[in-house]
């Protein structure tokens, strides 16, 4: 009976023994698959962002009275601010509504002059016995037509609005650029605009107006 029971407690260790063995065995397979390397993949997010641009100019322009028989002139400015994100920059165009650019409310027949030349001319010139008008600009970014070496236009590192005159048109006259895109504040181009009546003239009164586009395009 002794004996028995030594046998079967020999049996009951051996197949403890052995279960213990195979569960062994499990664990170390299942943590053996948890190490199996994982896939990846890259790719990238794309954006665009689009091409904008802003333009403010004043609503109108007071230029002051002119005296009709003894003459004088009259001078006042626009400034007008172009903004634009175009990696390209921007274009700055001025044109007028008509030609004589400046004409008398009552009357188109009666007018100044458009100034005597479409070239930028560093100086001002008009005849005793004559009236014009005509524009003059400023700008970091004025057209090269615009700038001077402080005697003569069309080129130079100076832009001011006290030289370079010329007359307006009906058609589209480049007045500034940039090639790349502005600073946040944007770029502002004042538009010079100047009347002389001359001292024979004899400028008949009333009021005179003249009607300006300025457009601005990104590149």
């Amino acid at each position: 009976m002794y004996k028995k029971i030594i046998s079967f407690a020999s049996i009951i260790f051996l197949l403890s023994a052995v279960f213990f063995s195979f569960e062994g065995s499990v664990v170390s397979a299942d943590q053996t698959a948890s190490t199996t390397p994982t896939s990846t993949l890259t790719f990238g997010v794309t954006l665009t962002v689009s091409s904008e641009l802003s333009l403010t100019c004043p609503s109108s322009v007071s230029m002051s009275a002119i005296s009709g028989l003894t003459g004088g002139t009259s001078f006042s400015t626009a400034d007008c601010n172009v903004k634009s994100n175009d990696a390209a920059g921007y274009l700055l165009y001025v044109k007028a509504s008509s030609t004589p650019a400046m004409v008398s409310v009552a009357s188109t027949s009666v007018y100044f002059d458009d100034y005597r030349t479409s070239t930028p001319e560093f100086t001002w010139t008009n005849n005793t016995a004559s009236s014009s008008f005509g524009i003059s600009v400023s700008s970091t970014g004025a057209v090269s037509a615009f700038r001077s070496s402080g005697s003569a236009c069309g080129g130079g590192a100076t832009s001011t609005y006290s030289n370079c005159f010329r007359s307006l048109s009906t058609s589209n006259i480049n007045v500034a650029s940039a090639s790349a895109a502005t600073v946040s504040a944007g770029v502002t181009t004042t538009i010079g605009f100047k009347a002389e009546v001359g001292a024979t003239r004899n400028q008949p009164t009333g009021s005179y107006t003249a009607g300006i586009t300025v457009t601005a395009f990104n590149q």
